[in-house]
């Protein structure tokens, strides 16, 4: 199951035999020097579900859905010392340090957290086919009135060179889009 808690937040459930068992969430940052990044939160599995690959599958989902977001850098931070590090760490997140006392336990405890990061391979551009350039031209004032900026306006729709009738523009994850007529 997915949904959008708000624009800036992604949230995954994980189904086993009917019943939900885990979640996880992707809160895209929205601040225009960090909208390259993107933070996982709340990655839970209920515990007698643990050790069946759905933690793996909720995070390899809200790792897709961050490039697709147009995305290159994801951080979490996992209190130290619990099993959650181990995964992690087999997901390719590298440890970029540690803060004392920064979660108070259900005791009273303060425990140390542990920061990670990964990078993520983000396509420079994504290229879709349209059935005509009629099509490719519809959707150019579509996004002239959705106020979607649209790269080399200038050498509109011949952009990418004489025989190449296409619209370029970034989606509002900045990821760059081609539309080519064939």
């Amino acid at each position: 199951m997915f949904g959008h808690i708000e624009p800036s937040v992604r949230l995954w459930t994980a189904d086993y035999d009917g019943e939900i068992v885990g979640t996880v969430q992707l809160h895209l940052t929205m601040k225009q020097n960090g909208a390259h990044r993107a933070e996982i939160a709340k990655l839970m599995v209920h515990p007698q579900k643990r050790r069946l690959g759905i933690a793996r599958q909720l995070m390899d989902v809200a790792e897709r859905a961050a490039v697709e977001a147009g995305r290159s850098l994801l951080v979490l931070d996992t209190r130290a010392g619990d099993p959650s590090n181990t995964l992690y760490r087999s997901l390719g997140f590298v440890e970029a340090g540690r803060i004392p006392q920064y979660a108070r336990s259900a005791d009273g405890q303060f425990d140390e957290t542990v920061i990670y990061y990964k990078l993520l391979e983000v396509p420079e551009r994504l290229t879709f086919i349209a059935q005509s350039r009629q099509q490719v031209d519809e959707l150019t004032i579509l996004l002239r009135t959705r106020g979607i900026y649209i790269l080399y306006e200038d050498r509109n729709p011949y952009a990418g060179g004489a025989e190449h009738y296409a619209v370029f523009f970034e989606d509002p994850d900045r990821l760059k889009v081609e539309v080519v007529a064939p």
